[in-house]
């Protein structure tokens, strides 16, 4: 019988062994630094006009003018004038008829007996009506400035770790290779 040459081969094994990578990120929050500036509000309130017009109250009081007074002298003097105009022709006409019966002399001295005895005072009658009141208001001038929001924000870059994995390599199992001769009967001489 013939040897037989017998062989057996193992393969070569690697192993991994193997620690993952970590990475850590933290994101710190980001400050506003905000700041609200106050409104600005202006009121300019400018003074109302009052007027008080005490004229006519002063006139009942008899407390006039030179220039009213004036005026109203004038104005009585003429309205006198006219009464006396009026009086004299009146009278005149009584005497153009003095061919009728009567002493028209005697008449016209009577009627008027007494009238340059009697002198024209004017008296002050006060009443709150001669007092005139106005009053103009003053529109306020408002202006205002809304300033708004100032921000100064600050970002503050996120903070990173990173631990990089590693990976460690081994020999599992080592190649082989056994070679057997199987039967047979050799001449171990050769």
């Amino acid at each position: 019988m013939l040897a037989q040459i017998r062989m057996e081969q193992t393969y070569a094994q690697i192993g991994l062994q193997t620690d993952r990578g970590v990475q850590e990120i933290k994101q710190p929050q980001a400050e506003l630094n905000m700041h609200q500036e106050p409104a600005e509000l202006h009121i300019k309130q400018s003074l109302g006009v009052l007027k008080i017009d005490t004229t006519e109250a002063r006139a009942q009081l008899d407390l006039k003018g030179i220039l009213r007074r004036n005026r109203e002298y004038a104005s009585l003097g003429r309205q006198k004038a006219l009464q006396a105009i009026a009086k004299i022709s009146q009278e005149g006409d009584q005497m153009r008829h003095i061919e009728k019966k009567g002493n028209k002399i005697a008449q016209i001295a009577a009627q008027n007996d007494g009238i340059y005895t009697n002198t024209n005072v004017l008296q002050a009658d006060w009443t709150s009506d001669g007092i005139t009141i106005s009053y103009q208001k003053a529109e306020p001038q408002i202006n205002w400035k809304v300033n708004g929001v100032k921000m100064n924000p600050e970002i503050h870059k996120p903070e990173i770790n990173y631990t990089p994995g590693k990976v460690d390599v081994y020999v599992r199992q080592k190649n082989s290779l056994t070679i057997d001769v199987v039967g047979g009967n050799l001449d171990q001489g050769l």
